[in-house]
Order: C-alpha cells, then sequence, then structure tokens
C-alpha cells in the first residue's frame, strides 16, 4: 500500500475548503451543494499542489478538490473533507464513503481499461463515424459484437444488497482540452443497468491515448445521486 500523506490548499485566496460537494437527488428540486465556484485548472494552479488531486462536481453544482490519499492494488481513495472519500480503478468511481446515499461495487473489474486497449481499425470511431452509422445505405461502419459483463453491487440509503450490475462498453477517438491545449483522448462509453430495479444510465471515461490514464469521468453512480464528474491531476 502507498501511503499519501496529504494537505488541502485552497488556491482562491477569498475562499476556505468546503465539505465535498454533495447533492441528493429525489426530485431535481431538493439540492444542496457546497464548493468552490466554478474555476479552470491552468497549468500554474497545477504547480501549486504537492500531491495528485481531483476536481469534483455534482451535477451543475460548484466544484471541490479531494486529495490522493491512498494507492491500495490499483484502487485510489480520494479524500475530501467532512470523512468523504471516492475510490476509484481505472478512473471508475467504484466505491463511495460519507455520502448521504453510498455504493459499492464488489470485486471490480478492469473493464475500462480494457477497452481503452482495443483495437482502433475495430472498436475506436470517430465522432464522425458514430453519428452517421446510423445511415447503413450511405456509410458503413466495421461493428463489433458488444461485450457485457456483471458485478455485484451494493447501494444504501435505501439498501439494496448484491445486485446484479450489468455494463457494456464502445470507444471512439476524441479530444479532451487539458491546461489549455488539445489531447487525443479514447472516449469511453459505458451503458450500466441494474435490471432489478429498472435502472439505466449512460457514463463516460476519457482515457489519455500516451499514458493510459483516466483524465475525466461522468457517471452516474446512484438512482439517489446527481451525475458526478471528475477531472484527475496526477503528481507521478
Amino acid at each position: 500500500m502507498t501511503r499519501y500523506v496529504f494537505l488541502i490548499v485552497s488556491i482562491l485566496s477569498s475562499c476556505s475548503q468546503l465539505p465535498l460537494a454533495y447533492a441528493q437527488n429525489f426530485s431535481e428540486v431538493n439540492k444542496v451543494i457546497f464548493g468552490f465556484p466554478e474555476y479552470d485548472i491552468t497549468q500554474e494552479r497545477f504547480e501549486e499542489y504537492e500531491y495528485s488531486f481531483a476536481k469534483v462536481k455534482f451535477n451543475r453544482g460548484p466544484h471541490s478538490i479531494v486529495i490522493l490519499a491512498y494507492i491500495d492494488e490499483g484502487i485510489y481513495e480520494w479524500a475530501g473533507t467532512d470523512n468523504v472519500r471516492i475510490f476509484t480503478k481505472n478512473g471508475r468511481i467504484i466505491k463511495t464513503s460519507g455520502l448521504n446515499t453510498d455504493f459499492q461495487i464488489r470485486s471490480p473489474g478492469d473493464h475500462v481499461l480494457l477497452a481503452s486497449m482495443r483495437d482502433d481499425s475495430v472498436n475506436k470511431k470517430s465522432r464522425f463515424s458514430l453519428i452517421t452509422s446510423f445511415i447503413p445505405s450511405l456509410w458503413s461502419t466495421k461493428q463489433t459484437e458488444v461485450q457485457e459483463h456483471f458485478e455485484a453491487i451494493d447501494l444504501y440509503k435505501p439498501d439494496l444488497f448484491n445486485a446484479t450490475l450489468r455494463t457494456s462498453y464502445t470507444s471512439y477517438v476524441d479530444e479532451l482540452e487539458r491546461f489549455g491545449e488539445a489531447v487525443n483522448v479514447t472516449a469511453i462509453e459505458q451503458i450500466a443497468s441494474i435490471d432489478s430495479i429498472a435502472w439505466h444510465e449512460k457514463n463516460y471515461f476519457y482515457v489519455d491515448s500516451s499514458s493510459g490514464r483516466v483524465l475525466k469521468s461522468s457517471q452516474k453512480l446512484h438512482p439517489r445521486l446527481t451525475r458526478v464528474s471528475m477531472e484527475f491531476f496526477y503528481k507521478f
């Protein structure tokens, strides 16, 4: 286990560190969000942090900063204040702790990593080809059978234990702005379903084509949580 002793330092001199952003989404009306006003992470701001960190944002609310506290067998633990923890594997959030409604994926697989390593000529398509692929008479794209994955998931408050999470992945070539510059990424779309409660969502991961690291993700984690976006900034 690698341990990081972390210190959260505000990079806005007029703001103090506030609790990790959290929004409970029962009716899209009850929204209480804490965090920093929105701002971009520039190269200069990145250099001010001593440890790896992530910018977290729930739905359209302000963002918060979480610091990488531990790495244990490929699982990254990101720490906020108020004892909030977010756990990721290959950029995919697999567990939360300290929110009003948490979840945990048991024995999560490496599906995001594997999806990013697929053969470009077969599985990756440009945005344009994705848009036009619905007109087979004019354009044709090489298709492959989408493989489904199954994992056990626990939801809390309300509780649902050992439910089956079904996911599938497709990928295409895209670009992501990073420090004011365009970065080539593999964009991965995940379709996630828990059929027992008729819950279906689409999640997205953006993998740096050079380093193989997930730079950004957008996930719907729990039926009673709004969408959460994480942008990762690594110091190693």
